[in-house]
């Protein structure tokens, strides 16, 4: 894909997703953008969502510091506290999170195996 293309596609349909990215990232990032996703479709959480992620994640980490039941039971109040949550509200979160961090470790596994090309044996 050529940059003059996605000049003239932006100044033929100006109100396209294709004219607001190249106006808000540029030429060469849209394009980049066009070529890993043309095609698909992508969900972009809103600012709300991904500031809930980030309250998700911080409570996580700081349940998953805990080193005893006591100071776990206790975190967990104090964590209720802090962002006005139910005790099932926040054990979802941490179950939710856990199940995450879990995946994101198989992952992380199994992309370094195909890095260094092992494959399971059947």
């Amino acid at each position: 894909m050529n940059l003059l293309l996605l000049d003239r596609l932006a100044k033929v349909y100006p109100k396209s997703l294709i004219a607001e990215f190249r106006r808000l990232f540029g030429v060469e990032a849209t394009k980049k953008l066009l070529l890993v996703f043309g095609g698909t479709s992508i969900r972009i959480p809103s600012m709300k969502e991904i500031l809930n992620m980030q309250r998700d994640l911080q409570i996580y980490e700081e349940l998953a510091r805990t080193v005893s039941r006591k100071d776990f039971r206790i975190a967990k109040k104090v964590l209720e506290a802090r962002y006005g949550l139910s005790k099932k509200r926040l054990e979802d979160i941490h179950v939710e999170m856990s199940k995450l961090h879990k995946e994101g470790k198989r992952i992380r596994k199994h992309d370094i195996a195909v890095g260094q090309h092992k494959r399971k044996k059947r």
